[in-house]
This record gives C-alpha cells, sequence and structure tokens, in this order.
C-alpha cells in the first residue's frame, strides 16, 4: 500500500537549507572528483527546486481561481493577484512572477515528458522554457508530439545545447505544422520595435528587436560608423603611429 508523502512545508525545506548551511562552514572533506559529484547533484537539486516552485505556483493560481469563481468574481478577474504573490515569494518583477506562473501551467499540463525531466533535476527552468516557447504556436496535438520526440528520452534532452534544443524544437514543429511556424514569423516581424532606457554615467540603453536581415544591416551600419568615429578622433587627438626612437 502507497505511502503518502510528507507536505512540502515552508519550515521543512527551511531544515534542508539550514542543514546544507551547516555543511558551508568548514571545509568540504571532498576531494576533487568528489567536488564535481557534489556540484552536478547540487545542480541537479536546483533544477527539482525550481520546479517546485513552479508546482506550487501553478496550485496557487489554480486554488486562487476556485475561490474567485466560488465568490462570483468575473472570469476575465480571475487569479488577479497571483503573479505579484508569486514574484514577491521570488523576489522578481510582477512581470516574471506571471512569466512563472504561465510557465508552470502550460509545462505541467501540456509538456509532460518535458515537465518529468524538469522534475527529475535533468533540465533546467530555462531549458523548459525553451521547448515552450517553441511550441507556443502548435495546437495541443502537435505540442505534445514534439515534447515527446523532444524530451522523452531524458539523456539525450540533458546532453543537447539550448540551440539544439531550439534547433531541433523547430524542426519538430515544422515537420509538423509548417504553416504555423510561417505565421509565427509573420507575427514575430509584426512585432519588431526600438525601446531606450537610461544607463549609468549619462548613458542609454539603446534595443532593438528585429528580423534577422534587418538587425545585421543595423549592426553592420552602426558598428561601421562606430569605427569612422574612433579613426577620426584618433586622428585629431594624433595618436597615429609614431616611429620607434633610436
Amino acid at each position: 500500500m502507497p505511502t503518502s508523502q510528507p507536505p512540502l512545508t515552508a519550515a521543512a525545506i527551511a531544515a534542508t537549507r539550514r542543514e546544507m548551511q551547516a555543511a558551508l562552514d568548514g571545509p568540504s572533506g571532498l576531494d576533487d572528483a568528489g567536488r564535481v559529484d557534489a556540484i552536478r547533484a547540487l545542480e541537479e537539486l536546483a533544477c527539482t527546486v525550481s520546479a517546485a516552485q513552479a508546482a506550487l505556483a501553478a496550485d496557487l493560481a489554480d486554488s486562487v481561481e476556485a475561490d474567485h469563481e466560488a465568490m462570483g468574481v468575473p472570469s476575465a478577474r480571475r487569479g488577479q493577484g497571483v503573479a505579484s504573490q508569486v514574484a514577491f515569494a521570488r523576489r522578481e518583477s510582477p512581470h516574471r512572477g506571471q512569466r512563472h506562473v504561465g510557465l508552470a501551467r502550460i509545462v505541467r499540463s501540456e509538456l509532460p515528458h518535458t515537465w518529468a525531466a524538469w522534475r527529475a533535476g535533468r533540465i533546467t527552468e530555462w531549458r523548459a522554457t525553451l521547448i515552450a516557447r517553441e511550441t507556443a504556436c502548435l495546437s495541443l496535438e502537435h505540442r505534445l508530439a514534439v515534447d515527446e520526440a523532444l524530451a522523452a528520452d531524458r539523456d539525450a534532452l540533458e546532453a543537447m545545447s539550448d540551440r539544439q534544443v531550439i534547433a531541433s524544437a523547430q524542426a519538430q514543429g515544422t515537420r509538423l505544422d509548417a504553416a504555423a511556424q510561417v505565421a509565427r514569423r509573420r507575427k514575430a516581424e509584426s512585432e519588431r520595435r526600438v525601446s531606450i532606457r537610461p544607463a549609468p554615467d549619462s548613458m542609454v540603453w539603446l534595443t532593438a528587436l528585429l528580423p534577422v536581415k534587418d538587425g545585421v544591416v543595423t549592426f553592420a551600419t552602426l558598428a561601421a560608423g562606430q569605427g569612422r568615429r574612433r579613426h577620426l578622433r584618433d586622428a585629431q587627438q594624433g595618436s597615429g603611429p609614431r616611429a620607434s626612437p633610436r
């Protein structure tokens, strides 16, 4: 007869954290191979911890929405405030809190193999985000198919780079629904934009989201202009090459 697992309470998590914190007070007592193994084990633990945060965030969203429904809150307003609570708990902005909640709900319900790999500590939260992002334009049926092709083999998924994950997800998506991929690219191109925000020392960050061909041309133009300005400044300052003293 299966036994129920103890609840993942804040107190239990804090106790585990204190044990690990105490272990950092002195030398590890490990040889170099043991240190590498421990670093890997901690990385897997960190991935599982982020999956646990996602699961709790999704549960919180479901619970709040159910309470709002019972109170007669209009459907468009149900769940309001969850993202801010998650953001507060994770010490991040409300915008990122909303992204965490959305990712948690999507991966858990629509990407079962990705979710299993994440819970097992085999992939990071970012890797799960990439898979969710690259399959967002697909139907649920096709999304499940890409998830199985990409994430059912956890060893293969763990060995892939982020670029390989993106390329594989896009290739699988194109094979299943090329029209959806074309529509996604057209939508992305329609969302091109340029933004500016302040930076220290009377500087600004100028950011542009552009199609590849436009971005390459823009960068090349800016780089060439920067090179010409540097050459002119060096010439004005007399910093050209000088003869070595004999």
